[in-house]
Protein backbone atom coordinates (compact mmCIF):
# COMPACT_ATOMS: atom_id res chain seq x y z
CA UNK A 1 0.00 0.00 0.00
CA UNK A 2 1.40 3.36 -0.80
CA UNK A 3 0.97 6.25 1.59
CA UNK A 4 1.95 9.60 1.63
CA UNK A 5 5.57 9.19 2.82
CA UNK A 6 6.01 7.02 0.00
CA UNK A 7 4.61 9.49 -2.94
CA UNK A 8 6.88 12.40 -1.34
CA UNK A 9 9.79 10.12 -1.49
CA UNK A 10 9.10 9.36 -5.14
CA UNK A 11 8.80 12.47 -5.98
CA UNK A 12 11.57 13.77 -4.37
CA UNK A 13 13.94 10.96 -6.39
CA UNK A 14 12.32 12.00 -9.76
CA UNK A 15 13.33 16.01 -8.47
CA UNK A 16 16.95 14.46 -7.99
CA UNK A 17 16.82 12.36 -11.29
CA UNK A 18 15.47 15.44 -13.42
CA UNK A 19 18.57 18.10 -11.79
CA UNK A 20 21.13 15.64 -12.75
CA UNK A 21 19.87 15.13 -16.12
CA UNK A 22 19.56 18.81 -16.66
CA UNK A 23 23.15 19.37 -15.57
CA UNK A 24 24.30 16.50 -17.88
CA UNK A 25 23.04 18.45 -20.80
CA UNK A 26 23.98 21.92 -19.79
CA UNK A 27 27.67 20.72 -18.98
CA UNK A 28 27.78 19.13 -22.54
CA UNK A 29 26.27 22.18 -24.22
CA UNK A 30 28.45 24.09 -22.58
CA UNK A 31 31.46 22.01 -23.42
CA UNK A 32 30.51 21.11 -26.56
CA UNK A 33 28.68 24.42 -28.25
CA UNK A 34 28.31 22.89 -31.55
CA UNK A 35 26.06 19.82 -30.33
CA UNK A 36 25.70 16.36 -28.81
CA UNK A 37 27.92 13.62 -29.59
CA UNK A 38 27.39 9.95 -29.59
CA UNK A 39 30.81 7.84 -29.27
CA UNK A 40 32.91 11.09 -30.07
CA UNK A 41 33.52 14.52 -27.41
CA UNK A 42 34.49 16.44 -30.10
CA UNK A 43 31.21 16.70 -32.09
CA UNK A 44 31.32 18.91 -35.38
CA UNK A 45 27.99 18.90 -36.04
CA UNK A 46 24.22 19.51 -34.31
CA UNK A 47 24.47 15.60 -33.96
CA UNK A 48 27.63 13.73 -34.71
CA UNK A 49 27.15 9.78 -34.67
CA UNK A 50 31.03 8.21 -34.63
CA UNK A 51 29.27 4.58 -36.13
CA UNK A 52 27.04 3.04 -37.88
CA UNK A 53 23.16 3.22 -37.56
CA UNK A 54 20.43 0.71 -37.43
CA UNK A 55 16.47 1.25 -38.36
CA UNK A 56 14.68 -1.79 -37.68
CA UNK A 57 11.52 -0.37 -39.01
CA UNK A 58 10.55 2.58 -41.82
CA UNK A 59 7.06 3.12 -43.10
CA UNK A 60 6.65 2.85 -47.09
CA UNK A 61 4.64 5.07 -48.67
CA UNK A 62 2.03 3.89 -50.85
CA UNK A 63 3.56 6.35 -53.60
CA UNK A 64 6.89 8.00 -53.91
CA UNK A 65 6.05 11.85 -54.00
CA UNK A 66 9.45 13.13 -52.36
CA UNK A 67 11.54 16.04 -53.91
CA UNK A 68 14.77 15.24 -52.58
CA UNK A 69 17.39 12.33 -51.69
CA UNK A 70 19.52 11.57 -48.71
CA UNK A 71 23.07 11.55 -49.46
CA UNK A 72 26.57 12.52 -47.88
CA UNK A 73 29.35 14.28 -48.54
CA UNK A 74 32.82 13.21 -48.11
CA UNK A 75 33.07 13.86 -44.52
CA UNK A 76 29.93 11.43 -43.75
CA UNK A 77 27.64 14.71 -42.66
CA UNK A 78 24.18 14.21 -44.14
CA UNK A 79 22.85 16.40 -46.72
CA UNK A 80 19.43 16.52 -48.86
CA UNK A 81 19.83 16.64 -52.71
CA UNK A 82 17.39 17.37 -55.84
CA UNK A 83 16.30 13.75 -57.29
CA UNK A 84 17.05 15.52 -60.99
CA UNK A 85 20.87 16.04 -59.86
CA UNK A 86 20.85 12.55 -59.15
CA UNK A 87 18.52 10.64 -61.89
CA UNK A 88 17.58 12.96 -64.64
CA UNK A 89 13.59 13.07 -65.41
CA UNK A 90 12.21 10.18 -67.19
CA UNK A 91 9.81 12.33 -69.63
CA UNK A 92 12.62 11.92 -72.17
CA UNK A 93 13.26 9.39 -74.47
CA UNK A 94 17.10 8.65 -74.89
CA UNK A 95 20.36 7.20 -73.11
CA UNK A 96 21.57 8.05 -70.04
CA UNK A 97 24.83 9.31 -69.79
CA UNK A 98 27.35 10.68 -67.84
CA UNK A 99 28.78 14.28 -67.83
CA UNK A 100 31.37 13.60 -65.27
CA UNK A 101 29.28 15.24 -62.53
CA UNK A 102 25.39 14.38 -63.23
CA UNK A 103 23.39 11.76 -64.75
CA UNK A 104 21.36 13.27 -67.87
CA UNK A 105 19.51 11.97 -70.81
CA UNK A 106 21.72 12.23 -73.91
CA UNK A 107 20.33 14.43 -77.04
CA UNK A 108 19.43 12.75 -79.76
CA UNK A 109 18.07 13.07 -83.60
CA UNK A 110 17.51 9.76 -85.49
CA UNK A 111 15.35 10.73 -88.54
CA UNK A 112 14.47 9.22 -92.65
CA UNK A 113 13.57 11.73 -95.43
CA UNK A 114 10.37 12.05 -96.41
CA UNK A 115 10.85 12.58 -99.87
CA UNK A 116 13.88 12.47 -102.67
CA UNK A 117 16.31 15.26 -102.70
CA UNK A 118 18.03 16.32 -105.84
CA UNK A 119 20.99 18.23 -106.66
CA UNK A 120 22.31 20.56 -108.86
CA UNK A 121 25.82 21.25 -109.44
CA UNK A 122 26.55 24.59 -107.34
CA UNK A 123 29.08 26.71 -105.75
CA UNK A 124 27.96 25.25 -102.19
CA UNK A 125 26.72 22.38 -100.33
CA UNK A 126 23.00 22.33 -100.61
CA UNK A 127 20.48 21.71 -97.37
CA UNK A 128 19.06 18.18 -97.39
CA UNK A 129 15.44 19.43 -96.49
CA UNK A 130 13.58 16.60 -96.70
CA UNK A 131 15.21 14.99 -93.54
CA UNK A 132 12.77 15.40 -91.40
CA UNK A 133 11.24 12.47 -90.83
CA UNK A 134 11.90 12.19 -86.97
CA UNK A 135 12.02 8.51 -85.69
CA UNK A 136 13.76 10.39 -82.29
CA UNK A 137 14.68 14.37 -81.60
CA UNK A 138 14.34 14.09 -77.56
CA UNK A 139 14.72 17.84 -77.69
CA UNK A 140 12.94 18.89 -80.28
CA UNK A 141 15.59 20.48 -82.42
CA UNK A 142 15.36 19.14 -86.26
CA UNK A 143 13.61 20.94 -88.63
CA UNK A 144 13.98 20.30 -92.52
CA UNK A 145 17.11 19.02 -91.96
CA UNK A 146 18.74 22.01 -89.60
CA UNK A 147 19.41 21.07 -86.52
CA UNK A 148 20.84 22.05 -83.17
CA UNK A 149 22.10 21.19 -79.84
CA UNK A 150 21.27 22.33 -76.15
CA UNK A 151 24.51 21.49 -74.40
CA UNK A 152 28.13 21.54 -75.74
CA UNK A 153 29.31 17.99 -75.83
CA UNK A 154 31.13 15.22 -77.81
CA UNK A 155 28.84 13.68 -80.53
CA UNK A 156 28.21 10.24 -82.81
CA UNK A 157 27.45 11.25 -86.31
CA UNK A 158 25.71 8.42 -88.70
CA UNK A 159 24.37 8.86 -92.11
CA UNK A 160 24.05 6.28 -95.03
CA UNK A 161 22.16 7.07 -98.12
CA UNK A 162 21.77 5.84 -101.37
CA UNK A 163 22.49 8.04 -104.15
CA UNK A 164 21.77 8.16 -107.90
CA UNK A 165 24.30 10.04 -110.38
CA UNK A 166 23.71 11.63 -114.23
CA UNK A 167 28.08 11.86 -114.54
CA UNK A 168 30.47 9.23 -113.31
CA UNK A 169 32.40 12.55 -112.43
CA UNK A 170 30.29 14.10 -110.36
CA UNK A 171 31.94 13.19 -107.21
CA UNK A 172 28.69 13.65 -104.42
CA UNK A 173 30.06 15.18 -101.35
CA UNK A 174 27.98 14.29 -98.15
CA UNK A 175 28.23 15.44 -94.08
CA UNK A 176 27.06 17.53 -91.71
CA UNK A 177 27.71 21.75 -92.41
CA UNK A 178 28.08 24.61 -89.59
CA UNK A 179 25.82 26.90 -90.79
CA UNK A 180 27.36 29.75 -88.70
CA UNK A 181 30.80 29.09 -89.23
CA UNK A 182 30.43 28.19 -93.27
CA UNK A 183 32.43 25.69 -93.33
CA UNK A 184 31.98 21.26 -93.15
CA UNK A 185 32.70 19.66 -89.82
CA UNK A 186 31.73 16.05 -90.94
CA UNK A 187 31.98 14.89 -94.36
CA UNK A 188 32.60 11.90 -96.84
CA UNK A 189 33.06 12.36 -100.40
CA UNK A 190 33.53 9.50 -103.38
CA UNK A 191 34.05 8.54 -106.67
CA UNK A 192 30.78 7.63 -108.36
CA UNK A 193 31.22 4.25 -109.84
CA UNK A 194 27.53 2.91 -110.17
CA UNK A 195 25.53 2.56 -113.33
CA UNK A 196 24.61 6.07 -114.64
CA UNK A 197 21.35 4.71 -115.21
CA UNK A 198 17.67 5.37 -113.82
CA UNK A 199 18.45 2.28 -111.75
CA UNK A 200 22.06 2.81 -110.63
CA UNK A 201 23.05 3.53 -107.08
CA UNK A 202 25.48 4.07 -104.41
CA UNK A 203 25.53 3.97 -101.11
CA UNK A 204 27.33 6.96 -99.22
CA UNK A 205 28.50 5.88 -95.50
CA UNK A 206 29.73 8.49 -92.79
CA UNK A 207 30.41 8.12 -89.00
CA UNK A 208 32.15 10.63 -87.26
CA UNK A 209 32.67 12.51 -83.97
CA UNK A 210 32.82 15.43 -83.63
CA UNK A 211 32.26 18.64 -80.74
CA UNK A 212 29.14 20.48 -81.38
CA UNK A 213 28.19 23.77 -79.29
CA UNK A 214 24.92 25.40 -78.20
CA UNK A 215 23.76 28.70 -80.15
CA UNK A 216 24.87 27.01 -83.35
CA UNK A 217 23.18 25.78 -86.52
CA UNK A 218 24.38 22.87 -87.84
CA UNK A 219 22.35 21.05 -91.45
CA UNK A 220 22.90 17.77 -93.18
CA UNK A 221 24.01 18.83 -96.57
CA UNK A 222 25.52 17.39 -99.81
CA UNK A 223 27.12 18.86 -103.18
CA UNK A 224 28.27 17.40 -106.60
CA UNK A 225 31.00 18.11 -108.77
CA UNK A 226 28.67 17.85 -112.15
CA UNK A 227 25.91 17.16 -113.53
CA UNK A 228 22.81 16.09 -111.10
CA UNK A 229 22.62 13.70 -108.11
CA UNK A 230 19.32 12.35 -106.37
CA UNK A 231 19.55 10.74 -102.32
CA UNK A 232 17.05 8.45 -102.69
CA UNK A 233 14.62 8.51 -99.88
CA UNK A 234 13.56 5.17 -100.20
CA UNK A 235 14.83 1.36 -102.30
CA UNK A 236 12.29 -0.48 -104.19
CA UNK A 237 12.36 -3.59 -105.91
CA UNK A 238 10.49 -6.93 -106.72
CA UNK A 239 10.42 -7.59 -102.69
CA UNK A 240 9.07 -4.28 -101.60
CA UNK A 241 9.85 -0.70 -100.82
CA UNK A 242 12.02 0.63 -97.21
CA UNK A 243 13.67 3.61 -95.96
CA UNK A 244 17.46 4.23 -97.86
CA UNK A 245 18.64 6.61 -96.37
CA UNK A 246 19.38 7.26 -92.35
CA UNK A 247 20.54 9.99 -90.55
CA UNK A 248 21.93 9.97 -86.95
CA UNK A 249 23.16 12.49 -83.86
CA UNK A 250 23.46 10.96 -80.85
CA UNK A 251 25.70 12.83 -77.88
CA UNK A 252 27.97 10.44 -76.11
CA UNK A 253 29.74 13.02 -73.55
Amino acid sequence: MINASNIMRIMRQLLILLVLANAVVIYAQNNNPVGVGINTNNPTNTLDVNGTMRIRSIVKPVTYNGENILTTDSKGVLRATSKEDIVPSLDMIGSLISNGKNFLIAQEIAALMTGDFTINKTNSPEIINPVNKKLVDNENKLNNGVFSVVERGIYNIKINVQINASSKTSDPILGVWDDTAGKWIARVKDSYTAPVTANGMQTYTLMATVELLPGVNYSFRTAISNGTATIKAQSSGSTGTGDSSFFSIKRVS
